[in-house]
């Protein structure tokens, strides 16, 4: 909570992304119920990963079993919307859990975020064409992060991606960009809100994108 509290003081919007309700996350949910607008950080399974204590979605689970999690998320997040991957480099790569997962998100009205930890079957293996304004995946829609501001938690770095954030939307309309609640880029999103503000760029949540 006090993560999301520092998220939401910043000067513009943000998507804030929160884990599942779980043993490490049990209070979400309550932050859902006050949060103007959220996704939800859906762990999946990594190759060479694993942080104890959340509830992963396996590349070999059945079809069924992800329905079953995809439902039971919609249940603890009623208006829940759009869901982005935890780490997730094993499991985005899957061609068969992938399809799974995206269908089970599409029954229940939820967008998936692509966070690209690792080039994933949306990218590699399946063909693109545009549908409701988004890229599509068996026909159903998805989006992809574009910039991950803080793979170096250095502020002088993470504002130079935000840079490049702007200047990818200016180029293709619009950015998607992914950072963590870590100090630096705390400090470095703050710093940046005049430049922003500036830069003839809108920050909006994400279900406010308008994709060309």
């Amino acid at each position: 909570m006090r993560q999301y509290h520092k998220v939401m003081q910043l000067p513009f919007k943000v998507t804030p992304s929160i884990f599942p309700k779980g043993k490490i996350s049990p209070n979400t949910p309550n932050i859902a119920k006050i949060a103007p607008f959220y996704m939800i950080h859906l762990p999946l399974e990594a190759l060479n990963f694993h942080q104890k204590g959340h509830h992963l979605l396996l590349s070999t689970d059945t079809k069924e079993t992800i329905e079953g999690r995809i439902k039971a998320l919609k249940k603890d997040f009623p208006n829940l919307t759009y869901v982005n991957n935890h780490i997730g480099s094993k499991f985005t790569q899957n061609e068969r859990a992938m399809k799974f997962l995206l269908e089970a998100l599409n029954q229940e009205g939820i967008t998936f975020v692509d966070s690209r930890t690792i080039p994933s079957v949306t990218r590699k293996y399946y063909q693109y064409h545009p549908k409701e304004s988004f890229n599509t995946c068996q026909n159903i829609p998805f989006l992809e992060r574009d910039i991950f501001l803080d793979n170096e938690l250095d502020v002088e770095k993470i504002t130079a991606n935000l840079m490049k954030a702007v200047k990818i939307a200016k180029t293709k309309g619009y950015a998607i960009a992914i950072g963590h609640p870590h100090k630096e880029t705390l400090l470095a999103l703050q710093n940046a809100s005049s430049y922003l503000k500036e830069s003839g760029v809108d920050l909006v949540y994400i279900n406010e994108l308008i994709v060309p």
